[in-house]
């Protein structure tokens, strides 16, 4: 029951943490189509672009922006993004250094302590079934 509990546990944990849904980025479902993607992508573009957008943040969305629609317009990248929600896709969060691990970083530093919990719930089962081997001294 343990090592379900952490199988379970590690992986959407690690989903979880800091991790940008790039879908939410550009306003579009998931099932969004690439002309859909590329409507969204164009008109976000418009309006954060630094030079036409004043805002200080506009840069930071302006990259996102970008860092989405380069994802979800390639259909590999895609697919990828969308079974493994592989760490090369967050670009902006590993590019600051003292910025908060991502979770991929977590899932790895996770992996082996759940490793030691399944190990050490498998111990501890063992250990409390008798044996069914008993020895006869005659």
């Amino acid at each position: 029951m343990l090592w379900l509990v952490t199988c379970l546990y590690v992986p959407v944990f690690a989903a979880e943490v800091g991790a940008k849904d790039w879908y939410d980025v550009l306003d579009v479902r998931k099932d969004a189509s690439s002309e859909e993607i590329k409507h969204a992508y164009k008109t976000l573009a418009k309006q954060w672009h630094p030079d036409k957008n004043r805002h200080p943040e506009a840069s930071e969305k302006f990259m996102e922006i970008n860092e989405a629609y380069e994802v979800l317009s390639d259909k590999i990248k895609r697919f990828r993004y969308d079974h493994f929600r592989e760490p090369e896709f967050h670009r902006s969060e590993r590019s600051d250094s003292k910025s908060k691990p991502t979770s991929w970083i977590l899932s790895y530093m996770l992996l082996p302590v759940a490793i030691v919990i399944i190990a050490a719930n498998y111990l501890l089962q063992t250990k409390s079934q008798p044996s069914q081997q008993t020895m006869y001294h005659v």
